[in-house]
């Protein structure tokens, strides 16, 4: 081959080495871009398949809720075997790599993140918590917890574990939710994330109180050795700030689960004492008095069940030189709800038979009709009292009585002291231990205790609406700006007409109140109007009653007014969340509405400075 020919071979395979190159990198492209799209349709069947798999997990869930509310626990268990199986899944796709390495990428990732947490979240709730809570389900279930006067110690303690265990798994998860970034979150994605936030926002509370319950019920139960208990059983129908004034006191023998009712006494049989039975602090002066502390009825009008407690504690033991080691209050609301569990009650010693439909009306209203003497009077409540708790001993303690007497709790008709610190410690914070507090997390508490002022039974004749609302807040340091309005209608009868005169308070039935607002912690209460008047400094005081600020105002309702109080207040820093309203129990359910609007899905740009 000469040199020409040798040359022109040469060019040609420079001139077609350039097209091959060029080829083989299209065809590469070709083949990444075929792997990038199944890798995509791979990525985005998984994601689809975690959401669908979500979805049911939570129908699941919800099914399970209520059929354990339900006391269907067989049923309730099989739900929660089917969200095992559909969390298992959801996690499974999520554990896709593809969607692992497109956490990094900006947008989808936080939402991928999310995604992510929530499902390890869903997986955690129906594989380790939900189990426990059934399992102490059944247990409770499966027999009776009361029965013939005595609690089964044995199974309590058997569902300490499952419940703690519930407890701790649904704390993780809270925090975990609690530290996903809202920001740049699609609707799609932020949706399932409010919806398991608000789901274990109701779940929470009451898995804290059973966790708590099993920590302290055995030993307050005598299982470490004997304890006596005071009960309280408040009377409506003269309203004092945790329900009632003290109508009957009665002493509660506990030894190894077996309880006894002992020694019991109207509050009218008690001494008048000289001096308050316990040492009074300054802010308690200013914002209560000393009636609560020197008058057997009264113990009830401090808003701090603890302080009542340790008050009703140092009469009794004035009264009868005992020192019970707890105080447990509550009223006919409850009984008539345990009458739903026990049946109807003949209270003896009279012709008075009692039902659930018929108990507030008859201890409340009728029974200053029905006897004529303030001594037969109350010694009607105290055999009333005696009744219905020596029925509910008695009872068959099943699924029927723990329901009742959680929602009875829950409405703050159900209170427990214990005088052992470590015991009443644990109970702080549920809703069994009544106490006075301005904040629970980052939520402000707003309390409206009323107080009746004319020593008449008008309470029972008296209806309440109450709206609090959150209006605005401050992203630089989590604070609020509240809005409270409270509804008072008097159902009185015009001048008091058919009523005794022991009802009325020998008055035209006009109802006085004392009305004591708490502001939450740091709180500023910044104005009070009745009827659309501003009130000015002359016509209320502002105490602070520790880190909480109170107000009391006295108002005057005639038969058939209606009475709107409005007051607005700040809170402290670090109270963006949804605030709460807590107030004094009455002889009726009272309609109450909760508006936050500034909150964005409970972690709103309040909750930034918190």
């Amino acid at each position: 081959m000469n040199n020409e020919q040798s040359s022109a071979v040469v060019d040609s395979e420079r001139r077609v080495k350039p097209r091959s190159r060029r080829r083989s990198i299209w065809i590469a492209l070709a083949i990444a871009l075929v792997l990038a799209i199944g890798l995509a349709v791979w990525a985005a069947m998984d994601a689809l398949t975690v959401r669908g798999e979500l979805v049911k997990a939570a129908k699941s869930v919800e099914g399970a809720k209520t059929a354990a509310t339900a006391g269907d626990v067989d049923r309730a268990g099989k739900l929660v075997t089917q969200a095992q199986e559909d969390a298992a899944r959801a996690r499974k796709a999520m554990a896709n790599p593809v969607l692992g390495v497109a956490k990094i990428l900006p947008t989808v990732g936080v939402n991928l993140k999310a995604v992510d947490e929530v499902t390890h979240a869903v997986y955690d709730l129906t594989h380790q918590a939900m189990p426990g809570l059934l399992n102490a389900l059944d247990v409770l279930h499966s027999g009776n917890l009361v029965s013939n006067g005595s609690v089964d110690l044995a199974r309590l303690l058997s569902i300490a574990e499952p419940v703690t265990t519930a407890h701790v798994t649904i704390g993780q998860i809270n925090s975990r939710i609690a530290a996903i970034e809202r920001d740049g979150l699609m609707d799609a994605v932020a949706g399932p994330v409010d919806d398991l936030e608000e789901e274990l926002a109701g779940i929470t509370p009451d898995v804290r109180t059973a966790y708590k319950a099993v920590r302290v019920l055995p030993d307050m139960l005598g299982a470490s050795g004997e304890r006596t208990y005071l009960l309280l059983l408040q009377n409506n129908a003269e309203a004092r700030s945790l329900g009632g004034i003290v109508g009957s006191y009665a002493q509660l023998d506990v030894s190894d689960g077996a309880i006894t009712i002992g020694v019991q006494s109207s509050a009218v049989d008690f001494p008048e004492f000289d001096d308050a039975v316990v040492e009074l602090s300054e802010d308690e002066e200013m914002v209560f008095g000393p009636l609560f502390a020197l008058y057997a009825p009264n113990p009830t009008m401090h808003a701090d069940f603890g302080r009542s407690a340790e008050t009703a504690r140092a009469m009794w033991k004035a009264r009868t030189g005992t020192t019970v080691d707890g105080v447990i209050a509550t009223d006919p609301v409850a009984l008539a709800a345990l009458l739903g569990v026990t049946g109807p009650v003949a209270v003896e010693g009279t012709d008075v038979t009692l039902t659930k439909d018929n108990a507030v009306q008859v201890l409340l209203s009728d029974a200053y009709t029905l006897f004529d003497s303030n001594a037969a009077q109350d010694a009607f409540f105290e055999q009333a009292a005696l009744s219905v708790f020596t029925a509910v001993l008695r009872a068959d303690g099943g699924p029927a009585l723990v329901n009742t007497l959680a929602e009875i709790a829950r409405d703050n008709r159900l209170l427990v002291w214990s005088a052992n610190e470590a015991e009443d410690e644990t109970l702080a914070g549920t809703v069994l231990s009544g106490d006075l507090v301005g904040r629970s997390g980052d939520s402000p508490v707003v309390g409206v205790y009323l107080n009746e002022s004319m020593s008449s039974k008008m309470s029972y004749y008296l209806e309440r609406e109450s709206r609090l609302a959150a209006t605005s807040c401050s992203p630089a340091d989590g604070s609020s700006v509240l809005s409270l309005d409270l509804t008072l209608r008097s159902t009185a009868p015009g001048g008091g007409v058919g009523l005794p005169d022991y009802v009325t308070g020998w008055s035209d039935g006009t109802q006085m109140y004392n009305v004591t607002l708490f502001g939450p912690d740091g709180s500023a209460i910044t104005e009070i109007s009745i009827d659309g008047k501003v009130l000015t400094e002359e016509d209320y005081e502002v105490y602070q009653y520790g880190l909480q600020t109170a107000s009391t105002i006295e108002i005057e309702l005639t038969p058939g007014q209606e009475l709107k109080i409005h007051a607005d207040m700040t809170t402290g820093p670090g109270l963006g969340g949804v605030p709460i309203l807590r107030q004094t129990p009455g002889p009726f359910e009272s309609p109450v509405s909760i508006v936050a609007d500034h909150v964005d899905s409970g972690k709103g740009a309040c909750s930034n400075g918190s």
